[in-house]
């Protein structure tokens, strides 16, 4: 192995250290050795010295920064530190003792001493350093490349500590004495004055924090924990008051005459007692809420964000790597394929989808402690866990670059008992270091995405309330116990019973109302249930003493207000107008009836207007009188469809804004011909869709059904795929939609499912291979008997731009799409482009086949598909009349020799729904034979089997493509919004409901 050699470019370009084919590199960073060792440290230097004795062959160590501890430790010095580490040193020395070894030291942010000042480098060498002529020695360099030979050629990867992408550790000069990061003196001043203020531990790991936008969090947690809850035990005295109060005249009647005359008057402070107690018991649950609250959104945050963009950035220079440390986030991901875009703009090139070499991502994590966010139960706030890591990479130089990453982990727990019960339990981690990730097509390593909790909060706030909304009303229809029923009358005027069971039935109809909209996380919803819960608890009480009810109802109210982050959802403004507008009406009907009947009846108009208000609920016993019986009974029906007319009203979701302007459109479509790598990319740009445009990604989206329907998959740079699709789940979470994907490839399906959504099979997209097409051989006799037969014909194909057609034959393609479309609609908005030769698509393709006359008969219209290096199919059109069979057949095998003549490697075709039941290739089942039935039967309306007999001709690949949804809850939902947006009108029985309104989808 040869040493560190002189990169080809010129400086500052990294010195480049040649790894042989067989050799291995480990790497490992933010070891953080101080001069007295720590619990992490020392594990950490034991593990990764074991690791370092069993390595054989070539190889190289990289240490990528913040080996060292010396801003925390000003008195620290790489010497002192090396010596209480001494296991580590041996091996480092054994290790680079050996022939064909190479051990290179990466300055970091922490250890930045070591690259401008050379005492400070010296101590580091010359402790490490085996000796002469015992190898090349050690060398410290602010980054290294890595040039491994492996079978698929060699592959660069570069190595740094990552600080320098942090602008609050980033100096400007690392070569400077005095330029010095504003993180060095939170690390030398902040963090110490915080260790003090905790005087009694509650702040002691403060310092193993890796992110500053945690910091907020970590105080409010401790505070909380190790503070507050300490304290909510005089929370409970006044209920405990309260509650002896109301056990006090049972204690006392047997005790004789006269206690028993004390019990009796404490009867009467038992109703104001009880809702005073109530009250206290709501100010405090939503204080409680609110101190929860801190913290919600802790560990949203994506560290090694800049890292991977850096990443894609490299691989515009050749790169098939980047590796930082610094974050102490251990990471390994597969950005795609490492190809530079021609097209791409300087700057913005990106890696791309396909096969060839890939480009990853990785970080070797840290040998040190760390302090990170663990989610709580019950909306508490997160509990902050202390972990010592012990973390490496390593990468080794085969027939292809592997990568590997190897992690242990060794929880502490909290001291306290609140944060140990409030914790969510994670799976454990291995104590020893093991292999939990490789570099593998479309992986990622930490699999999950950051939780994001309003969805389940919303599922369970919804189910709460719509459970006090059936006790509510089960409580209402039902008498109140007779004992208390006494003891209130004894207090209260019986009109206040009557009112508060009204009351109580009011409050339980709409409870259930608002349960959806607050499953949709409505912001209006949710201050509605929190008023009617506090309403229910007070007319339980003053019902019948119902405290059970109460309680339950106060519970769910303060679980609402801990979970008030989770439904911030804005509802449609006009539809609550109209709502309340239809509400003020029923309450003007219902007067207007009561004093119609009363001036004829000569009844009461109080009485009549209880009794009406009862009826427009639905909780009327019995009419007045007998006459006004059918008044009643309308009253009741028209308040009934009245109230559930405005409930839906007031909670359905937001509709879609205007559209875009120009500029943002003109930026969609400079961003899909930039990123648009697959078959259905170019079908974002669809002139029905709606786009959210986060970075350089573009998720094209139409709501229906109040589902947010996404196709193609979003269309950007691979290292954005989680950050972008966590920004379109909020997106559209903040606006109360659920999301489907339609058509989802394989390549985005660890993503969706990291978020949480669920995959259907939906079928497979036929791509045919143009490189091995052939039409020898005796299984393609029928595709050459098609072609003689329409050669005999006269018929002939061209294939052009549809920007060089003339107007002559666009006119006549536009005539012969007209013929063969059903309806006026084009389907497919998965897979359809629904514009013909428009202006702006002047690069697409275009087949058209004439007959011997000259006319055009038939045409196929292609969009560009660079990942599988062609092209796909968007429309298919063949002119009425009677035509030779196989005139759409000619179209594709022209267009599939005209891509064989200029060099193109594939086509796409038609999408095939189910096409692996249809063909038998899914598990023999009951449910696969009712499945096949059932696509049989569909056949006749939707060519659901002919497409694919039709595509199966070609030999194709077959890509499967999936349907994506957020629950099974949702799934009927979504189901309907892709039957209206793909315009399956003819649907059997249930076509003719899908028609979309006239003025476009909802």
């Amino acid at each position: 192995m040869s040493g560190l050699v002189a990169p080809a470019s010129p400086p500052p370009s990294p010195p480049v250290l040649a790894v042989p084919a067989g050799g291995r590199v480990v790497v490992a960073s933010d070891l953080h050795l101080g001069a007295v060792p720590s619990t992490a440290s020392g594990a950490a230097a034991a593990e990764l010295a074991r690791r370092l004795d069993a390595v054989t062959g070539p190889a190289a160590l990289v240490l990528a920064g913040d080996v060292f501890e010396l801003w925390s430790e000003p008195n620290n010095s790489p010497a002192k530190a090396l010596r209480a580490h001494p296991r580590l040193v041996e091996a480092i020395r054994a290790f680079a003792a050996a022939p064909d070894r190479q051990v290179a030291l990466v300055v970091g942010n922490r250890d930045d001493e070591l690259g401008w000042c050379p005492s400070r480098r010296a101590e580091a060498t010359g402790a490490l350093d085996p000796g002469p002529g015992a190898g090349a020695g050690i060398t410290v360099v602010a980054a290294v490349d890595l040039d491994i030979a492996t079978g698929q050629g060699p592959a660069l990867v570069r190595v740094e500590h990552g600080h320098q992408l942090e602008p609050f550790n980033a100096s400007t000069d690392p070569a400077r004495p005095g330029d010095r990061p504003l993180g060095l003196h939170g690390a030398r001043e902040l963090v110490p004055a915080l260790a003090l203020a905790g005087d009694d531990g509650w702040l002691d790991d403060v310092a193993g924090l890796t992110q500053p936008g945690l910091f907020a969090a970590y105080v409010a947690s401790r505070l909380f924990y190790r503070r507050l809850a300490r304290r909510l035990g005089w929370v409970l005295v006044p209920g405990a008051m309260a509650a002896a109060a109301w056990l006090l005249p049972y204690v006392l009647t047997p005790l004789g005459p006269a206690p028993a005359r004390l019990g009796r008057r404490a009867l009467d402070l038992r109703l104001p007692l009880g809702a005073a107690v109530l009250l206290y018991a709501i100010g405090v649950g939503l204080v409680l809420a609110g101190l929860a609250g801190g913290g919600v959104d802790a560990g949203r945050s994506d560290p090694n964000a800049a890292a991977r963009r850096r990443a894609v950035t490299l691989a515009a220079s050749g790169y098939r790597g980047l590796i930082t440390g610094h974050t102490h986030q251990a990471e390994l991901v597969d950005l795609g394929v490492a190809r530079c875009d021609p097209q791409a703009a300087p700057g913005t090139r990106s890696a791309t989808a396909g096969s060839g070499p890939r480009l990853f991502y990785a970080n070797p994590g840290c040998g040190a402690m760390v302090v990170r966010p663990v989610p709580a139960r019950a909306g508490l706030p997160p509990v902050f866990e202390r972990v010592n890591q012990v973390s490496w990479l390593e990468l080794g130089a085969g027939p292809e670059l592997t990568v590997e990453l190897w992690l242990g982990e060794t929880p502490s727990p909290a001291p306290g008992r609140l944060e140990r019960r409030a914790g969510r339990t994670r799976r454990p981690a291995p104590s020893r270091p093991v292999k939990v990730a490789a570099l593998e097509p479309h992986r990622r390593w930490p699999p999950a995405l950051t939780p994001d909790r309003s969805g389940r909060h919303r599922r369970l706030a919804a189910g709460a309330v719509a459970v006090v909304g059936l006790l509510d009303l089960a409580s209402a229809l039902t008498p109140p116990l007779r004992p208390r029923a006494g003891q209130l009358l004894r207090i209260l005027p019986p009109l206040v019973p009557s009112t508060a069971s009204l009351a109580t039935a009011a409050a339980g109809a709409g409870l259930l109302t608002l349960a959806a909209g607050l499953r949709r996380g409505q912001r209006r919803a949710w201050v509605a249930a929190l008023a009617l819960l506090a309403v229910s608890a007070l007319a339980n009480v003053g019902k019948g003493l119902d405290v059970e009810e109460a309680a339950a109802a106060l519970g769910v109210g303060v679980l609402l207000a801990g979970w008030r982050r989770s439904f911030q959802v804005a509802g449609d403004r006009v539809a609550g107008r109209r709502a309340l507008a239809v509400l003020s009406a029923l309450a003007g009907a219902t007067v207007a009836s009561a004093l119609a009947v009363a001036a004829v009846g000569h009844v009461g108009v109080g009485a009549l207007v209880t009794d009406f208000a009862q009826r427009a609920l639905g909780l009327g016993r019995a009419p007045l009188t007998r006459r006004w019986r059918p008044v009643s009974a309308a009253v009741s029906g028209m308040g009934l469809a009245t109230v559930a007319y405005a409930g839906w009203l007031a909670l359905r979701p937001a509709r879609p804004g205007p559209g875009p302007d120009p500029a943002a459109v003109e930026r969609v479509w400079q961003l899909v011909r930039r990123h648009g790598r697959g078959t259905l990319d170019w079908f974002a740009l669809r002139d029905d869709k709606t786009w959210f445009v986060t970075g350089e990604t573009v998720v094209a989206y139409r709501v229906s059904c109040g589902v947010a329907l996404v196709s193609p998959d979003p269309v950007g740079p691979p290292d954005e795929r989680a950050r972008a699709w966590a920004a379109f789940r909020r997106f559209a979470a903040d606006r109360g939609w659920a999301v489907a994907v339609l058509g989802a490839g394989e390549e985005w399906l660890a993503t969706y499912h990291e978020s949480g959504m669920r995959s259907i099979y939906a079928g497979d997209e036929a791509v045919v291979d143009v490189t091995r097409f052939s039409l020898d051989g005796p299984r393609n006799k029928h595709l050459r008997q098609i072609v003689s037969r329409m050669d005999r014909a006269g018929f002939q194909v061209s294939v052009h731009r549809s920007g060089d057609l003339d107007a002559e034959t666009a006119d006549e393609l536009r005539a012969v799409a007209g013929q063969s479309r059903r309806g006026d609609v084009e389907r497919g908005y998965s897979m359809t482009l629904s514009r013909l030769l428009d202006p702006r698509d002047d690069e697409l393709l275009v087949a058209v086949a004439r007959d011997g006359a000259g006319a055009v008969q038939a045409f196929c219209q292609f969009v560009p598909a660079p990942g599988i290096g062609g092209w796909s199919l968007d429309l298919m059109r063949r002119a009425a009349g009677p035509l030779p069979n196989g005139v759409t057949d000619r179209v594709v095998i022209a267009t599939i020799l005209h891509l064989q003549a200029t060099g193109e490697r594939a086509l796409g075709l038609n999408f095939a729904a189910m096409r692996a039941v249809l063909a038998g290739d899914t598990p023999d089942s009951w449910l696969s034979r009712r499945q096949r039935w059932v696509l049989r039967r569909l056949g006749d309306s939707m060519q659901i089997e002919s497409l694919w007999r039709f595509n199966a001709k070609y030999d194709p690949i077959w890509v499967p493509r999936w349907l994506v949804v957020d629950s099974p809850e949702h799934l009927v939902t979504s189901a309907l919004a892709v039957a209206r947006a793909e315009s399956l009108w003819e649907l059997p029985l249930i076509g003719r409901f899908l028609r979309a309104a006239p003025d476009g989808p909802r």
